[in-house]
Parts: structure tokens; C-alpha cells; sequence
């Protein structure tokens, strides 16, 4: 059996303090067929064939287009 997902643009953000370009994580949205839900999922940017490194599924379905801005903490 196959899952099935469709997954929104991730938004890349850079680890703190981090000097080398690239160095970050993807963060987005997801929707998972199966369960008929939607998630949050967190790659390493350098690392995607390891898969997520976090995955919070939400407890509703989230509508597609969810883009996000993310700021160091000041």
C-alpha cells in the first residue's frame, strides 16, 4: 500500500548563526489522502532524502496556499 500526499511550496529558513548558504530547514504544509488531514512537516535542507524531521498532524484540514514568514528572535 502506497501513502499518498499532497504537499504546498515549503518556505526555506536559515539556522541561527548558521554562515554557510543553504545551511536552513523547509518547513510547510501537507495533506495526507489517507487520513484525510493535514500536517506540518520539517526537512534539514541539506538533507531531504532522510525525510522529515518533524511531522505534527493537525486535528483539521488545513486549506492549501498557508505561506509563513519566518524572523530571528530579537
Amino acid at each position: 500500500m502506497s501513502v499518498q500526499y499532497s504537499l504546498e511550496e515549503h518556505v526555506f529558513v536559515p539556522k541561527p548563526n548558521s554562515s554557510k548558504e543553504g545551511q536552513g530547514y523547509l518547513v510547510g504544509v501537507g495533506f495526507d489522502v489517507e487520513r484525510q488531514t493535514s500536517f506540518s512537516s520539517v526537512f534539514d535542507a541539506e538533507n531531504l532524502a532522510a525525510g522529515p524531521m518533524a511531522l505534527a498532524y493537525l486535528p483539521y484540514w488545513l486549506p492549501f496556499c498557508f505561506h509563513g514568514n519566518f524572523y530571528a528572535r530579537t
